[in-house]
């Protein structure tokens, strides 16, 4: 039997809905109106004023999977600030670790022997021999593209739809498998043309779209957190099935051409863009840090 949804009954749960909401977080929308004054739309930065479907609250503290709001009430987060505090908001362990690292210095745009451990704890634990590290998971993706590029000699990538992979103009893009624009205002117009847009769960177009020998990169989630939780799967085929078949047509398809040895050129400090390399050669696998939104 059919069910009919009664918008308005929706509508009339919302608005009491969003009346609670105000009534238990005033001091939140004080220091949202005062915020205003110093940051544009009263956020520090500019994806937290839409990404939830009222004003933000302001947080007071956490630990373990909960935090508390400025006003007293407590939250069970499922979603551990886009799985970057996955152990906790304030596990001891790493409260303690990086209290001793302060202690001893923040920044020396040097390498400590620290980087030297998380590197050798990361390949141990992963399979992956070398390692690098960004400031953010935008950083990485960047360096990710950048390195694809140089080892293809190709210019285009392909992301899925429903993607979420940072803060840049390269992934940042709507549209299809045949053409792609700037999903916000702003980017650049030529970096989104450079884009394929592929529907997740489709292993079929993905072929396709690797069948034109013009790809760099693929750039995946295990699965989907941008538009809810949306596994790799099909039809016909469980996820570590459809997860292996994306693996096969990638690794068919991104074969190396000859590349052009890099131009000398000078750079910033900290600037680890493949071109810098002494060897030409793209380290064997980087990693992002903590993701951010």
């Amino acid at each position: 039997m059919a069910t009919t949804i009664e918008r308005e009954a929706i509508w009339t749960i919302r608005a009491g809905e969003e009346l609670q909401f105000d009534s238990r977080t005033r001091r939140s929308a004080e220091l949202a109106e005062r915020a205003r004054r110093s940051m544009p739309d009263g956020v520090p930065m500019a994806w937290m004023a839409g990404l939830y479907g009222h004003r933000p609250i302001f947080v007071a503290h956490a630990d373990g999977c909960r935090f508390t709001d400025v006003d007293g009430m407590t939250y069970l987060d499922f979603n551990q600030a886009d799985l970057s505090a996955t152990s906790g908001f304030a596990p001891p362990a790493v409260l303690k670790a990086i209290a001793e690292r302060a202690a001893r210095g923040l920044q020396f745009l040097l390498p400590v022997e620290e980087a030297i451990e998380a590197a050798e704890l990361l390949a141990e634990r992963y399979g992956l021999p070398a390692w690098q590290f960004t400031l953010s998971a935008s950083g990485a993706n960047a360096e990710a593209i950048r390195l694809a590029r140089h080892r293809t000699g190709r210019e285009a990538i392909v992301v899925f739809g429903g993607h979420y992979h940072g803060h840049l103009d390269d992934t940042l893009v709507t549209g299809d498998e045949h053409a792609a624009r700037a999903e916000l205002l702003g980017l650049n117009q030529r970096a989104a043309a450079g884009a394929r847009i592929v529907p997740f769960n489709d292993l079929a177009a993905l072929e396709r779209v690797l069948a034109r020998e013009e790809v760099a990169a693929v750039i995946t989630e295990p699965a989907l957190t941008n538009v809810g939780i949306v596994l790799r799967t099909t039809a016909s085929s469980p996820p570590s099935e459809s997860s292996r078949g994306h693996t096969e047509a990638c690794s068919s398809s991104t074969r190396p051409i000859r590349r052009r040895s890099p131009t000398a050129g000078s750079r910033a400090p900290g600037d680890s863009s493949p071109t810098s390399s002494r060897s030409g050669r793209a380290p064997a696998a980087a990693s992002p840090s903590a993701p951010t939104a």
